[in-house]
């Protein structure tokens, strides 16, 4: 069986040969500052989003993943709108710039400029195949909106407000200054009828909408009432008074006769428009919400809070999922010179310590921006949640000293070359700099009419240059404290100052888009160079003085830059330019002893350049809190565990799931290879375990380039709801294959194998050609859905991959716990103490549950009771658990490895020189939860040896340790095995399980290890149970284990805090792991 479910994933992971574009990895960071508006796609597939970070974002509707970004917009995104056929994407910016592309490959057809953006212009008219908007005040013009070629400009004898455009596209509906309605014909261009709605102009707050039937108009006003229009009667049907404060948008269902509105107050409200009635108010949003959007074919309502996207049934307001973001903007960030630490400060509060050596973050540090390290490298200052800067030991994250800013938020800081003194400024326009060696502060240096943006110390140390908003550069003596000059040459406020390493010249940047280059010693202006478009926001000098590199920005007022310069000094003329068009740039770090520059900026990554090849060379992303994705621009990637989910591909206009391609493109090695910082015995590490990982598969890096054959599955996912009522989903599946027979299906629901292991067997048929349905037993929430088929030889299709959220009336869930623990065993030189009382513990601890459940199922299996047979047979007694169900066994004892280093449960009764005998095999005990109905299932070990082993890897041990004091035993039997040592490493075998998921999970099931392959189990008296058993148990009493404060614990917290614990409470002797995981489906244990 193992090899069978090896062979379909060697195929699977190879399948990058099938299909003719090569996959491009899609990272779900979502958007970096807040979401203004929304829409679907006419087919409901895409949602696509616009924000304040200029970006606008596609989402695939049924995984909630990103689909791509369309940047270079030159303002924040005010508007957004597919075309009737789905075939153009318009997005309208704050800067009056309408751009439309091709939402399928991203290709831009058309930018115009001029366009009315105060009241969100524009629409799709005649049939959707053209654009309408209005412009310079009294215009409505029609476009193409592939070529933006004006075909026809009405100059109107009004100034149109708001318009709509009628379901045929030939009509608009304008709001004109004076109050009234108007319909206008858009081929003839002439007004039809108009209704004076006030008697003078009132403030539409809200866009005007149509509903599906095209027969009413609704828009909400400056008196916080709606009016609902009949175009038929032409008139007032309604004027809806619920509101008591400003709204913000409203939208028809495309239902029924329902009506959606929000006001800024976060009142949301559902009316019957027809009649007048308002039918229910849902929940308010923390934040406002800032657009609603009705799905086109299924009872569905969307709508953005910050950065987020709520997904919610239309009828209960219930959140079927949310469409969240994991970036956030990096504000400044800090590298040590050393190749090993660069330290990014976001707006969400904290700085993360990238160790780029080793390819992850290494720690989150509590402190927010600015951040900057000392010019060796052992020291980082950045602000401190009490108003203080706090210098931190990088490699440990203890504090060493708090500087006072006299409650002053710090915005800038430099460091005096010989590292002693430490500058900062703030919008107080004082510079306060203090002596890093004892914390004290020793000189305020005031003068500036407005805020510091950037100090830099002279190479010498004698003097100090400061800029600011007053658009001046300053010079000051630092021993007297006296200003020694002010220069004047900008127009706008001045960025960033630097002085050259040989500091004979200033650079400044400005916002009036110029960089100066000044005598550092006569305080003259020599030149001031042109290039960028927007404001230049930092620049940095290489070591050697002969490059100046600058990043700029995209304020509103200016096009879009966000571009990276390199000038050479001596001519004053840009050599190289980097793009980036996703983000503004806010700081660039030129290495001093190598060939890259780092950029950070508004779309939350930063990036590494190649400043002599003038290109990209990778991205660094953190997700969530701390987990972090490294990408390539060729699409290589390294991503934690946690990130995998973030991680998508993208080929033509379907996402797939990372373990479609993850064999082939999660490269540490590559990622190593080309940032190049990481030790040589790491970096052959990296390629060891990756070489490591395709021999587990049974696959080789050959295989990549052989010409492969794969069959085909396709889903009418257009039939697939998004909602369903009932846990039982019907899906029509086609397969097919030209060359071979057709032998299996493969349905996963939440990352749980419905068909068991072996998949669904489709052999009788004989064919290559099979269309069947197949029904999925459903959750409530939720379910993520993965469907392939594979052939006779083997080989897998690309995954089709869904969402469907199941609403249940009433979920009845029960608890099926079973507890096993042996401590009295038929020979008894191997008696364990806490083992049977490990087993009695955790299930009076997890059993008292029954307010959680509707019943609670316990088995408790101990000593004597605990034979070979009563093992396997929990089997027939866990499958009685049905999907909604929890299953939790939980086993303590022996774990005991054969002469092939082969895992066995010690039974009993078990023979401990044959333990193969009567013992229970690690893939026994595995198989148990394989093909049972519970999706939410839980394997507990706390045994020797109860982690994964590499038997590649490991070497026998003589002399096991038992005893480590005279409190504390091993669970230990007879010879251990020990880590052979790899590069100088002592176990790459755990390090491929930290660097790659585990894509062969059989049964969907999580089992946690309560050691290493290779280590033992420690009990104690002074615990009075095992070591790892004891840390389980504490977790439901220590606050620290409930790490999103829900007062629930999850899997995924549970596993956390025992780790850290015992690795804590045993000196790093025993370290628990994750020998099988379920990265969809983390649920709650207690």
């Amino acid at each position: 069986m193992k090899n069978s479910i090896l062979q379909s994933l060697f195929f699977l992971l190879i399948s990058l040969q099938g299909i003719a574009q090569k996959p491009e990895v899609v990272v779900t960071a979502g958007h970096t500052d807040q979401i203004n508006c929304i829409s679907f796609s006419p087919n409901g597939q895409f949602l696509v989003t616009g924000g304040n970070d200029k970006n606008i974002k596609i989402w695939d509707v049924r995984t909630a993943r990103e689909m791509r970004t369309l940047s270079g917009n030159d303002g924040r995104i005010v508007k957004v709108a597919f075309s009737p056929d789905g075939k153009c994407l318009s997005g309208l910016n704050y800067n009056g710039q309408l751009r439309t592309w091709n939402p399928v490959n991203g290709q831009l057809y058309s930018s115009l400029l001029d366009v009315e953006a105060t009241y969100s212009n524009f629409e799709y008219c005649m049939g959707g195949k053209k654009l309408l908007y209005s412009s310079n005040s009294n215009h409505l013009v029609i476009t193409d909106p592939f070529t933006g070629k004006i075909e026809k400009d009405y100059t109107l004898e009004i100034s149109p407000t708001r318009f709509c455009v009628d379901l045929s596209g030939t009509k608009a509906y304008i709001l004109d200054h004076l109050g009234n309605l108007l319909e206008f014909d858009l081929n003839s261009g002439k007004t039809l009828r108009s209704f004076p709605l006030f008697k003078e102009y009132m403030y539409c707050a809200t866009p005007l909408v149509i509903d599906r039937t095209g027969k009413y108009l609704a828009a909400g006003f400056d008196d916080n009432h709606i009016r609902v229009f009949s175009l038929e009667k032409w008139n007032v049907l309604h004027v809806l008074k619920e509101h008591k404060i400003r709204m913000v948008d409203i939208s028809f269902s495309r239902k029924d006769d329902r009506m959606f509105s929000v006001d800024h107050n976060r009142d949301l409200v559902i009316w019957d428009f027809k009649s007048g009635k308002k039918l229910k108010s849902i929940g308010k949003t923390v934040m406002g919400i800032t657009s609603l959007a009705s799905h086109p074919t299924e009872d569905i309502l969307a709508y953005p809070e910050w950065k987020q996207v709520h997904y919610v049934d239309a009828k209960t307001g219930n959140e079927l999922k949310l469409f969240k973001a994991r970036g956030n903007r990096i504000l400044s960030m800090a590298y040590d010179q050393k190749g090993k630490f660069l330290a990014t400060a976001a707006d969400d509060i904290s700085i993360k310590l990238w160790n780029i050596s080793a390819l992850r973050i290494e720690r989150k540090i509590d402190g927010f921006f600015p951040v900057e390290f000392s010019p060796d490298g052992e020291k980082l200052v950045c602000m401190g949640n009490q108003i203080d800067l706090r210098v931190y030991n990088p490699n440990t994250g203890e504090v060493i000293h708090r500087l006072d800013t006299e409650m002053e938020l710090i915005q800038n800081l430099s460091f005096s070359k010989d590292g002693n003194y430490v500058a900062g400024g703030g919008f107080l326009g004082i510079l306060k700099v203090w002596d890093i060696r004892n914390g004290k502060m020793v000189a305020r240096l005031t003068g500036h009419a407005g805020g510091i943006y950037a100090s830099s110390f002279h190479p010498d140390g004698s003097k100090i240059a400061t800029c600011g908003l007053d658009n001046t550069v300053r010079i000051w003596d630092l021993k007297s404290g006296k200003e020694i000059a002010q220069m004047v040459g900008h127009e706008v406020l001045v960025n960033d100052v630097e002085y050259s390493p040989d500091g004979k010249i200033l650079a400044t940047a400005s916002w009036d888009k110029t960089i100066g280059i000044w005598d550092a010693d006569k305080h003259s202006l020599i030149k001031q160079w042109k290039g960028h478009e927007n404001i230049v926001t930092t620049l940095n000098f290489s070591s050697d003085g002969k490059y100046l590199v600058s990043g700029a920005g995209n304020n509103v007022v200016s096009p879009i830059d966000n571009s990276i310069r390199i000038w050479d000094v001596k001519s004053g003329t840009a050599i190289c330019k980097f793009e980036n068009p996703t983000g503004q740039i806010n700081k660039v770090i030129v290495e001093k002893d190598g060939n890259f520059i780092f950029s950070c900026s508004d779309d939350g990554m930063v990036k590494l350049w190649d400043i002599n090849k003038c290109t990209e060379v990778a991205s660094l992303i953190c997700a969530n809190v701390s987990d972090h994705i490294i990408v390539t621009p060729d699409h290589y990637y390294t991503a934690s565990k946690e990130a995998l989910q973030a991680v998508s591909f993208r080929v033509d206009d379907k996402i797939y799931p990372f373990e479609q391609f993850d064999l082939r493109l999660n490269r540490p090695d590559i990622i190593a290879s080309r940032i190049g910082k990481t030790p040589p015995n790491l970096a052959n590490a990296f390629r060891y375990i990756y070489e490591k990982r395709l021999k587990r598969l049974n696959y080789n890096e050959e295989n990549f380039a052989a010409d492969f054959h794969a069959p085909e599955i396709s889903l009418d996912q257009s039939t697939i709801p998004l909602v369903v009522k009932e846990p039982l989903l019907k899906v029509k599946v086609k397969m097919r294959d030209q060359r071979y027979k057709l032998d299996r299906l493969h349905v996963q629901v939440n990352g749980v194998p419905m068909y068991g292991s072996t998949g669904y067997d489709l052999s009788k048929s004989s064919s290559g050609s099979i269309d069947m349905e197949t029904e999925i037993r459903l959750i409530s929430g939720a379910n993520q859905i993965s469907i392939s088929c594979m052939n006779e030889k083997g080989a897998e299709s690309l995954i089709e991959e869904f969402s469907v959220v199941c609403e249940l009336s009433e979920v009845k869930r029960e608890l099926f716990i079973v507890c096993i623990g042996v401590s009295d065993y038929n020979d008894d030189r191997f008696d364990l103490k806490y083992a049977a009382k490990d087993a009695k513990d955790v299930a009076a601890k997890i059993g008292v549950q029954s307010e959680n459940y509707v019943k609670v199922h316990s088995k408790i299996l101990l000593d004597k009771e605990v034979t070979r047979t009563s093992v396997l047979g929990i089997k027939e007694y866990i499958s009685q658990a049905g999907p909604e169900d929890l299953v939790i066994v939980f086993m303590a004892g022996h774990g005991v490895l054969d002469d092939k280093f082969d895992y066995y449960f010690g039974t009993s009764d078990m023979n401990f020189d044959n333990p193969s005998g009567t013992g229970v095999s690690y893939s026994e005990i595995e198989q148990l939860f394989s093909g049972i109905p519970s999706q939410r299932k839980l394997l507990i070990m706390d045994t020797c040896h109860s982690g994964e082993l590499d038997k590649d890897e490991v070497e026998k041990e003589t002399k096991a340790e038992v005893e480590i004091s005279n409190d504390v035993k091993f669970r230990s039997v007879g010879a251990g095995v020990r880590q052979k040592e790899v590069f100088g490493l002592s176990n790459t075998f755990e390090m491929m399980q930290v660097l790659f998921a585990d894509v062969k999970n059989e049964t969907g099931a999580v089992i946690i290890s309560s050691s290493g392959g290779a280590e033992f189990s420690m009990e104690s008296n002074e615990w009075k149970n095992g070591l790892f058993t004891y840390c389980l148990l504490s977790a439901s009493s220590d606050f620290k284990a409930d790490l999103n404060y829900d007062k629930k614990m999850s899997v995924s917290e549970l596993r956390k805090y025992t780790y850290e614990k015992v690795i804590q409470l045993s000196n790093g002797k025993q370290k628990p792991t994750t020998r099988s995981d379920n990265l969809i489906l983390d649920f709650v244990i207690w």
